[in-house]
């Protein structure tokens, strides 16, 4: 999300007099300065909204050179950035915003989504904690660092911050489906169940929750409910393997 206001901090300017003329004094350079940089901010999240990332990212460059020390301007290019999809350039500008300012979560949430895609699970997973340290209710950090635990094996971690997400989030869906999938793989198929049937409640078109329920279901032996939900997740949209569709004929002795 783009910003348009943050805490400015300005170089110390110096009054003159000059061919007997009053110059403007530091508190109205100050409010001058103030209000341009603003201008650009505004500017700048107006283009980010409407998808114009070039025109932001330049409207930002024009307020870093009125001040270098505002960390909402380094975040808001830092979006730009990314949504261009120059994640070193956002990378560059979420950890130059973390430097500003070390009480803003979300400059460490987006860095963290960078360190996921470049798989950098550790750093990932320590902005992700640095995020919910300062915002103990940002449900998506803690639904990505469970991702994260959970692709590094450490399921009950996995589960714990699942079940964070959801306690701020009881319609976060795909936490729901996410965490039945940490209890499959600790081999609670029941909980995995109830979890994928919650996730599928909340979004009925949630593919993945479909097919996740259907491999569960193979592997708990009732072959029709692996069917449906089979024929459900495929109908969404959902690519299904080739081998559990084989492993779920040969087990039912069904083609279809």
């Amino acid at each position: 999300m783009f910003k348009s206001k943050g805490v400015l901090i300005f170089p110390v300017l110096l009054v003159a007099v000059s061919n007997g003329f009053a110059q403007p004094s530091q508190d109205e350079i100050y409010k001058k300065m103030q209000q341009r940089e603003e201008e650009f901010l505004k500017k700048g999240a107006e283009y980010g909204q409407a998808g114009k990332y070039d025109e932001a990212i330049d409207a930002f460059n024009k307020a870093i050179e009125l001040t270098s020390h505002n960390d909402n301007t380094y975040y808001n290019r830092g979006v730009a950035y990314e949504k261009k999809g120059d994640l070193n350039k956002a990378f560059s500008d979420y950890s130059k915003a973390i430097e500003l300012n070390h009480n803003h979560a979300e400059p460490y949430y987006n860095r963290a989504l960078i360190y996921d895609k470049r798989g950098s699970l550790d750093q990932a997973i320590s902005d992700y904690g640095n995020a919910i340290k300062i915002n103990p209710n940002h449900a998506e950090a803690y639904n990505n660092r469970a991702y994260d635990y959970s692709v590094k094996g450490k399921l009950n971690e996995a589960i714990s911050d699942y079940d964070k997400a959801l306690q701020i989030d009881p319609n976060h869906f795909i936490a729901y489906s996410s965490r039945g999938f940490a209890y499959f793989s600790k081999g609670d198929l029941g909980q995995a169940i109830s979890d994928y049937s919650k996730a599928i409640e909340i979004n009925p078109d949630y593919a993945q929750a479909y097919y996740n329920r259907a491999v569960a279901y193979l592997i708990k032996k009732d072959y029709d409910k692996s069917w449906t939900d089979a024929h459900k997740a495929e109908s969404l949209g959902a690519r299904i393997d080739p081998r559990f569709i084989n492993d779920l004929k040969k087990a039912s002795g069904r083609e279809k």
